[in-house]
């Protein structure tokens, strides 16, 4: 396969699946930060179109925090993923990927969590701003917020959830 096979069901199994993910998948493994870096500037230009109206910008300023320490996380998760696919690395302890990919992971789960609610709480400022279809949408993004964040605690409360089907 191009982006490589995890040969295991269990993704907590660090050390059967690290070595299975080709360069290619490594290197997709970025986009989706930096992705979210330009996404946190229309989110600062929606802020400013809120801020004109006068309603929930509070919320919405609250939800921002959440959303930008939620992306600051997952970024730092991928470059703590990134530096464990480096070749060629002297000094460091033999097994030391199998040690930073665990806590780029629990950092990215936790700091993914504080997005959703940040991201939920944006929805709602937004759905008190805008009317017609857009407040339906507004509202199902809320909807679907809720639904990540009772999958995060889940996640964080029994992780046999993470076994992948076999």
């Amino acid at each position: 396969m191009v982006l490589g096979t995890t040969g295991s069901g269990d993704p907590r199994n660090f050390e059967a699946t690290f070595d299975k993910q080709s360069s290619l998948a490594h290197f997709l493994g970025l986009l989706p930060g930096i992705s979210l870096i330009f996404f946190l500037y229309g989110l600062n230009a929606l802020g400013n179109d809120i801020k004109k109206n006068g309603q929930n910008e509070a919320l919405f300023r609250l939800g921002s925090m959440g959303v930008f320490f939620g992306i600051l996380g997952i970024v730092l998760s991928t470059s703590l993923n990134s530096a464990t696919q480096f070749d060629g690395l002297s000094g460091l302890p033999t097994g030391y990927q199998y040690t930073i990919n665990p806590i780029g992971g629990a950092t990215q789960s936790y700091t993914g969590l504080i997005f959703s609610i940040g991201f939920t709480l944006i929805a709602l400022a937004v759905s008190s701003n805008r009317n017609g279809v857009q407040k339906i949408l507004a509202y199902i993004v809320a909807v679907i917020g809720l639904i990540n964040i009772v999958a995060s605690f889940i996640n964080f409360v029994d992780t046999s959830t993470w076994e992948a089907p076999s």
